[in-house]
């Protein structure tokens, strides 16, 4: 569900620009999103566990 999430963020909806009129508007999302992952006994978002 989260990495569905992180693929998702960049999408289209239908706004209103500052003159009034309707838009469509592209989002490119957050290129920097990540996701930590919980649950363990230890720790698990260190650079190892990472890649």
């Amino acid at each position: 569900v989260a990495i569905d999430a992180i693929n998702a963020a960049p999408h289209c909806f239908l706004s209103v620009t500052k003159w009034g009129h309707s838009a469509i508007v592209n989002t490119s999302g957050n290129g920097d999103c990540h996701i930590i992952l919980r649950g363990g006994k230890a720790p698990n978002y260190s650079a190892q566990h990472v890649e």
